[in-house]
């Protein structure tokens, strides 16, 4: 690897991880702002301003042309451009203002809802505001510097918008909470990235600098507006057909529905775009990146969206209150296309990357037309039919985008599908574990809060033992590698506990079911001693080895096992079959088979502290004395 890729590894590597940074903060800080304003709000309230918000997303890629994603896309750029295109989006941005204030009227009527025209008006002021702060913002993207997007998003979030609008709410401004609170964040934000930034800033107009930033802009813009169509008309049908209240309710269960895609994939496509723009010669980076991405944001949006659908009903009750009822059956419903949602996205960062931008703009012109038939037709139906018919647009836009983005990168939808096995097998645990949750505290008349508290906590244990075992794999050592020590510790002591929480359920089912299990480990021999590992959950000692795979021969879970649990590579022709045979453990018939190596010298063994927390060499008088398993201390009194 050369130095500059070794360099932009790095940036992209501690960018990714102040933007996870700003997820969670961001996640915590917008969903206390929402229950807050939720309980002193009314949907009518939220649906007036998602009616205004219709408007301002349609005309927002129309506010800039595209010049900040042109910023970060450019390979060469001078003063000039950066000029060019701070004088070109000052005046931009005031003259869209202008013009969505003019058409306000027209957009009320357009809504059936004569109180946009005022709410629209004040939030058209957000264009002049952050006209100013396109290129700060495109530049930081370029550099890579999210530390200071962090602080900038999170600081005008919480001052600007958070603490604005919960003070007006409760000083009974109702809808115009919302509206300043926009406002005042916007300038917040704007004014924080000019500061910071400090980019050449004499005005300047000239053609040919414009031209070249217009050529890219114009089609990201063109491309961002039918995105925004796509993703919002169905608001527009709900609103204008079903109503503000309805609007209110739809919107609360589609936000939901939305946050793996927002504090998952969102974030990590914001720092890929700029990363692959600089690589997009090099189709193999993007598509590792590309895959590895995958796996990721599908091990979390899986098992959320399984969780979600669960214990929606009383999920919404407890943190929105019982007049939001009416968002639970469109969550539910929403929450099986919540997963293609999330990974959707990531397939269109990588074909803008690669210059496929025609393609992504054709799937989401044909996304568009989808929402829009399926909520008109849903519509008929209430809220649910409106989900439904949504949901099935969004499954066309993951099969759409995922085949752009893998036949750009060269990957077949084998190893596309592949990397998600592991995400679907965790969900559909954590789901089983989440309904048995709810059941059973339903059945003993728990509160909606303690039965969603119990149901989240109960999911937590089977999706982090998922996420732990994939961040494991040799892929995602890059990742390890860059995590902080604290991190790693913390990360151990979750996964200790995790894997005892899933022993202990385990159990539980193995005394029900008294399964017949299958297993295969092996014994490490040096100068007379044996090789011994204790796990995290079992107080036995035993031989490094594991359970058996379906269609897995003994040979192969053998080697693959020691490999997994002390990095410990084996050549399988140099393993001697020793010991067969079956014995009643934790209330399994259990069937092992042990193999034999002699080793000259003492291998190096990596112990991870999570599953395995102890590796020792022992004679066998020493091993006979220790707590063992049954299958171990009946093959050394056969020795």
């Amino acid at each position: 690897m050369t130095q500059a890729a070794e360099s932009l590894t790095d940036r992209t590597a501690r960018a990714a991880q102040w933007r996870v940074v700003g997820s969670g903060v961001g996640a915590l800080s917008q969903f206390a702002v929402s229950v807050l304003l939720a309980r002193l709000l009314t949907p009518a309230d939220f649906g007036v301003v998602a009616l205004a918000l219709v408007v301002l997303g349609l005309a927002r890629p129309i506010g800039d042309l595209g010049i900040g994603n042109a910023i970060v896309q450019r390979r060469a750029l001078t003063d000039r451009h950066v000029r060019v295109a701070f004088t070109f989006s000052v005046l931009l941005g005031v003259t869209v203002a202008l013009l969505v204030a003019l058409l306000a009227p027209l957009a009320a009527l357009a809504m059936r809802d004569p109180r946009v025209t005022s709410v629209l008006r004040a939030l058209s002021l957000q264009f002049a505001l952050g006209g100013g702060a396109v290129v700060a913002g495109g530049l930081l993207r370029r550099r890579l510097d999210f530390r200071r997007q962090f602080f900038i998003e999170s600081g005008s979030y919480l001052l600007g918008y958070g603490g604005v609008a919960v003070g007006l709410a409760l000083l009974g401004f109702g809808v115009w909470s919302l509206v300043w609170g926009g406002l005042v964040q916007t300038l917040v934000s704007s004014v924080a990235q000019v500061a910071v930034v400090r980019h050449a800033a004499r005005p300047l107009l000239a053609r040919s600098e414009l031209a070249e930033l217009l050529h890219f802009g114009v089609g990201s813009a063109v491309s961002g507006t039918v995105n925004y169509i796509a993703l919002n008309s169905d608001n527009f049908v709900v609103g204008r057909w079903l109503g503000a209240a309805s609007l209110g309710l739809y919107s609360r269960a589609y936000t939901l529905m939305n946050l793996p895609f927002t504090y998952a994939s969102a974030v990590m496509s914001s720092v890929l775009f700029p990363a692959f723009s600089q690589v997009q010669g090099e189709p193999p980076r993007v598509r590792r990146a590309y895959l590895l991405l995958t796996q990721l944001t599908a091990m979390v949006a899986a098992s959320a969206m399984a969780t979600m659908a669960v214990v929606a009903p009383h999920f919404v009750r407890a943190l929105y209150g019982s007049r939001w009822g009416g968002a639970v059956l469109p969550l539910q419903i929403l929450c099986v296309a919540g997963y293609f949602r999330a990974l959707y996205h990531l397939g269109g960062v990588v074909a803008q990357s690669v210059g496929r931008v025609y393609g992504e703009l054709r799937n989401q012109t044909i996304y568009a037309g989808l929402v829009i038939a399926g909520a008109l037709i849903g519509s008929r139906f209430d809220l649910p039919g409106v989900a439904v018919g949504v949901s099935g647009a969004i499954l066309f836009m993951f099969l759409a985008t995922a085949q752009l983005a893998l036949s750009a990168t060269g990957t077949p939808w084998r190893g596309y599908l592949r990397v998600q096995v592991g995400a679907l097998v965790t969900a559909g645990v954590t789901c089983s574990v989440a309904l048995a949750v709810r059941l059973v505290l339903e059945s003993r008349q728990a509160t909606s809060a303690a039965i969603t508290l119990a149901v989240l906590a109960a999911a937590a244990v089977p999706w982090s033992i998922g996420m732990l075992q994939m961040l494991g794999e040799p892929d995602f050592a890059p990742l390890r590698q860059r995590l902080p020590p604290w991190c790693e510790s913390r990360m151990n002591a979750i996964a200790r506990l995790a894997y005892r929480s899933a022993y202990l359920m385990a159990r539980a089912w193995w005394f029900v079911r008294r399964p017949h299990t299958f297993g295969s480990v092996v014994a490490v021999w040096c100068d007379g001693r044996l090789l011994l590992v204790r796990s995290s959950y079992r107080r036995q000692y035993n031989l490094p080895g594991g359970f058996m795979k379906p269609r897995e021969t003994a040979l192969d879970a053998a080697v693959r096992e020691v490999s997994e649990e002390l990095h410990l590579a084996l050549p399988p022709d140099a393993l001697t079959l020793r010991w067969h045979g079956s014995t009643i453990f934790e209330h399994r018939h259990d069937t092992t088979t042990i193999w034999e190596i002699v080793l000259d010298a003492q291998p190096s063994i990596h112990v991870d502290g999570r599953e395995v927390v102890w590796a020792g060499w022992w004679t066998p008088a020493e091993a006979l004395a220790l707590a063992l398993s049954p299958p171990v201390r009946a093959y050394l009194a056969s020795r």
